[in-house]
């Protein structure tokens, strides 16, 4: 289900069959929280009902974000919280074939939107500090 009103750039999860009941409460919960959003940018309404969510669940904020992205929540990466961000990243580099396979599902899905959206698929690396951008007090 692709929002049409204002937020195209944001695909949000369904309740499918054989759902558990604590993956459907949270999907209830966010799509709830995401409607009364008082905020126009959709990536910040998504953080936002991400992290009401988290707080109403007792979830972490990483957890619930999981849970969307298994049912198909799609946004862009500043949508989520940065546990998750890292989460996948660390996946994406990671060569063990157990979390190789469990990659290729909802977060190679979530990769490919970013990068269809015109996100960087490195932007991941240019968040890591080169050594010259350190401050000197940390240098050691």
């Amino acid at each position: 289900m692709t929002h049409t009103n204002f937020h195209t750039d944001i695909i949000f999860p369904m309740i499918g069959k054989g759902c558990e009941n604590q993956d459907r409460d949270i999907i209830q919960i966010f799509m709830q929280s995401f409607r009364i959003q008082n905020h126009s940018r959709g990536e910040v309404r998504v953080f936002q009902s991400i992290a009401e969510t988290s707080d109403v669940t007792g979830f972490s904020d990483g957890v619930v974000a999981k849970t969307l992205v298994d049912h198909g929540l799609r946004a862009s990466r500043n949508a989520f919280p940065i546990e998750f961000i890292n989460h996948v990243d660390r996946g994406s580099l990671s060569s063990t074939s157990q979390l190789t396979n469990y990659f290729k599902t909802s977060y190679r899905d979530l990769k490919d939107f970013w990068c269809d959206s015109g996100e960087s698929p490195f932007a991941f690396l240019q968040s890591i500090p080169d050594r010259a951008q350190i401050p000197s007090f940390l240098n050691v």
